[in-house]
């Protein structure tokens, strides 16, 4: 039936206007009369496959007239002619960056229903650039990690992949969080895969957004848990790696929270912290009173041991105070008889960090080891590592 009423139209087109009239007219009029959605859509093909010179101007005039229509649109047959053109337009304006008709497509993504064709208008944004629209794309896949979209899962995931490929076609740094959200998010692995492979492309180094996320109150222990161990996988510099540890152990100690398994986080993200700086080192001297919280508030042994061997890594003259002062503790509780299990194996921990900095000016706190009544184990030890020393 479309063929028949589109071989009619042609015909009558053509011997009424078609030979007066430019290519672009001819076909915009033969829309225009065209009844419904259906028949419209076989006029765009039409003009699809007729290769006209000026096709970008023609397919913007029928973006407009596809949004503006759809709204009227009723019948699945129809509904389903104005969901392919706004396909096939979208593709075909983003694939020649066809700018001037992004404010339609933004339009379309807003009106139309089916999460195919919002993928598809979003991948087109991306790909021509249109910036003034970036700010609610990145809102888009934004609600749809959060799950404030009220659609089901398979619609979503639909719309999200677009959103991604559409921040991965933008570039800029601003879209680079949303999708690593994305990337650990609640969606299926192909998704997840997807906004993975999407991240070095957004961006090579995602340090800031990272840090935003570290900063920010709005995301749980968990995710800056992995955001820190992103970083720590990356390719980012030793000072850069440093220095985000010491960003993240900062508001690690900064948080507080009653529940168990956040603080477990909190510990997670701090025993990584720690073991970040004792390997890539920093000369930020913020990070000496987080050792020594470490040290005195940590709640697992493992912590307070990674503390003290930071201590010993980065061997600067905060760390041999810190050092001095964790071992003449221990030496009180010694001769005061409170000394615990896990203090004497402390104190050989402690022994070995102060050997390990290297510095003469430790001997002295070693010494002070040999004269309190430690087993002779312990005076062994701390006897080495004087003759290390001198």
């Amino acid at each position: 039936m479309k063929r028949i009423f589109l071989a009619g139209l042609l015909m009558f087109i053509a011997m009424t206007v078609f030979g007066a009239s430019q290519e672009m007219e001819f076909y915009q009029q033969l829309y225009n009369i065209a009844p419904a959605a259906a028949e419209k859509y076989a006029v765009f093909q039409e003009a699809q496959n007729a290769g006209l010179s000026d096709a970008m101007d023609f397919y913007a005039w029928v973006l407009e007239r596809v949004v503006l229509e759809y709204p009227n649109v009723k019948g699945n047959q129809n509904i389903e002619a104005a969901n392919e053109s706004m396909k096939t337009l979208a593709k075909l304006l983003g694939e020649a960056k066809h700018l001037p008709s992004a404010g339609y497509l933004w339009r379309a993504e807003t009106v139309f229903v089916n999460p195919i064709v919002k993928a598809e208008i979003l991948v087109a944004l991306g790909k021509m650039q249109a910036v003034d629209f970036l700010p609610q794309v990145i809102q888009t896949l934004k609600d749809l990690n959060e799950g404030r979209v009220s659609k089901n899962s398979q619609d979503r995931e639909r719309i999200a992949f677009g959103a991604i490929v559409s921040l991965e076609n933008y570039g800029d740094i601003r879209g680079y969080l949303p999708v690593y959200l994305a990337s650990i998010g609640w969606y299926s692995d192909t998704i997840k895969r997807q906004a993975a492979a999407s991240l070095p492309k957004i961006s090579e180094n995602p340090v800031e957004p990272l840090t935003e996320l570290i900063k920010s109150p709005s995301y749980p222990y968990n995710t800056k848990y992995e955001a820190l161990q992103t970083i720590e996988n990356s390719s980012a510099s030793a000072d850069v790696k440093s220095e985000f540890a010491v960003t993240a152990y900062t508001e690690a100690w900064k948080a507080s929270t009653v529940s168990r398994t956040q603080q477990m986080d909190l510990v997670r993200i701090r025993k990584l912290c720690i073991s970040m700086i004792n390997r890539y080192k920093t000369g930020n001297s913020q990070v000496y009173p987080l050792l020594e919280r470490s040290y005195t508030e940590g709640t697992e042994e493992e912590e307070r041991f990674g503390a003290v061997s930071a201590l010993a890594s980065l061997a600067s003259e905060d760390s041999i105070r810190l050092l001095s002062a964790f071992v003449k503790d221990i030496n009180e509780k010694l001769r005061e008889g409170t000394l615990r299990q896990k203090d004497e194996r402390m104190i050989r921990a402690l022994i070995a960090a102060l050997g390990q900095t290297g510095r003469s000016e430790v001997v002295s706190v070693l010494v002070s080891i040999q004269s309190v009544d430690w087993p002779t184990a312990v005076k062994r030890l701390a006897a080495q590592e004087i003759e290390k020393l001198q």
